[in-house]
């Protein structure tokens, strides 16, 4: 059985432990700059709290590093004289490649493990992170990682070095830009003076309901509204009445749900709806709408 221990005991890395301790691998404990971190996280995974990154890599066949992306190298270098032939150090960023890990000891491998899941507490119900898809980057290709990885059930891809800051940005793209979007569309209607009791939670079922239609269907079935339609009139008016910043947000996202559309629909001629969106990009008659607002 693999011992696994943590360097750094937040939130990913105890719901981590906790989801590795589920599947049966043994996690030996965890150490944090703040001892009473350490001890929440080894009382979640019933492990231990080390009061030194070394005596815990001592102790532990995998190590976890599950600090902030800045923090990386500054661990990696504090630990890589403690390490020894066997061992495996992992890091769990999406961004980070495994360049992090400079010159690595004989004997040592490198890897990185992505949860694709947004995390928002250690605490968190493991039911999710049961669902999430994996990415690792190996650093030898014919490595055994990706075999007894493959034990936890979860969905695993390898990916390539190279491509993990683009990956990252595509996984901030499907989780904290919504955010942005929701916040987005919250202002809008006060700006519309509707009551902030309302708005605070009208928008719910409207977003529920196409997220569940988006992960059950796909895009092209999920896809609604006016660009879909073709409703040229609607979506002229929509950028006449939007503040410019959002102007531009409107048809970068518009322009995107165009090439759904198009391709849900081949009998629809969307030329004009082209235009208009390709006019924004080209510069929208914000003069125009800077009147319309007036």
């Amino acid at each position: 059985m693999v011992q696994i221990g943590f360097i750094g005991a937040g939130k990913v890395g105890t719901l981590l432990g906790r989801y590795f301790r589920s599947k049966s691998f043994e996690v030996v404990g965890y150490y944090s700059h703040r001892m009473e971190d350490s001890q929440q996280s080894a009382i979640l995974t019933d492990s231990r709290a080390f009061s030194e990154a070394a005596s815990l890599v001592a102790a532990c066949e995998w190590v976890f590093l599950t600090v902030g992306d800045d923090g990386l190298s500054e661990v990696w270098q504090r630990i890589r004289p403690h390490l020894r032939v066997g061992q495996v150090i992992f890091h769990c960023s999406g961004a980070k490649s495994l360049a992090v890990f400079t010159n690595v000891p004989a004997g040592v491998e490198t890897c990185s493990l992505h949860p694709l899941l947004a995390i928002d507490s250690g605490n968190q119900s493991l039911d999710a992170i049961k669902q999430a898809a994996f990415t690792v980057e190996l650093a030898m290709p014919d490595s055994l990682i990706l075999k007894q990885l493959s034990g936890l059930g979860n969905p695993l891809a390898v990916i390539e070095g190279a491509q993990k800051i683009r990956y990252h940005a595509a996984c901030v793209f499907f989780s904290n830009l919504v955010i942005g979007l929701v916040e987005n569309g919250t202002t809008l209607f006060e700006a519309c003076g509707l009551p902030k009791d309302f708005t605070a939670t009208a928008w719910q079922p409207l977003f529920l309901t196409n997220a569940r239609n988006l992960v059950e269907n796909g895009p092209q079935a999920a896809l609604t509204g006016p660009v879909e339609r073709n409703d040229l009139s609607t979506v002229t008016d929509h950028l006449e009445a939007l503040p410019n910043d959002q102007v531009a947000l409107y048809g970068v996202l518009s322009r995107f749900l165009l090439q759904i559309a198009q391709q849900k629909h081949p009998e629809i001629d969307y030329s004009d709806m082209e235009r208009i969106l390709q006019n924004e990009e080209n510069g929208y008659d914000t003069a125009k709408a800077e009147t319309t607002r007036k």
